[in-house]
């Protein structure tokens, strides 16, 4: 099998600085801005995210239940995870930059098939589609930082 490999970055101005940004970017943490988040907390010294944190989710899609770890940390300027599930496996890296409004974030993620379902979610994953869930995601994340509690979705 030659697997399907693509990478989608997304970079967007946030309203607060790394330094609060940064905690919030925890499995543990993400309950309090992501409505939809679920993850189950396999392995972590502290109770939050730290490098060589286990915690696995399962959002009922395609992709079915992934295994996420911590393989880098970087406090308030970078944290990196590898994800992999039963089709795909994932290095995602979000990084933090300050600016003079706040802070820059940038989303990447590298995306790797591990068999013919896999090569399907990947060509799902088109730029403008990786875009508008970064766009929301980065929505949900400023929300919380401007308002202190979590968006509502519908």
């Amino acid at each position: 099998m030659s697997a399907k490999r693509i990478a989608r970055i997304f970079n967007t101005p946030l309203s607060a600085s790394p330094e609060r940004v940064f905690p919030l970017l925890c499995p543990v943490q993400e309950y309090d801005w992501i409505p939809t988040w679920r993850c189950d907390l396999i392995y972590s010294k502290s109770g939050y995210a730290e490098l060589g944190c286990v915690f696995s989710t399962d959002f009922g899609d395609a992709s079915g239940k992934e295994t996420w770890v911590v393989c880098t940390y970087e406090k308030n300027r970078c944290i990196g995870f590898v994800k992999t599930g039963t089709h795909c496996t994932t290095r995602y890296t979000v990084s933090l930059q300050p600016n003079q409004s706040g802070s820059t974030i940038q989303w990447e993620q590298e995306l790797t098939s591990l068999d013919d379902q896999g090569d399907r979610i990947i060509d799902g994953v088109t730029k403008e589609a990786y875009d508008e869930k970064m766009k929301h995601i980065n929505e949900l994340l400023d929300f919380y930082l401007l308002h202190g509690k979590q968006k509502q979705t519908t």
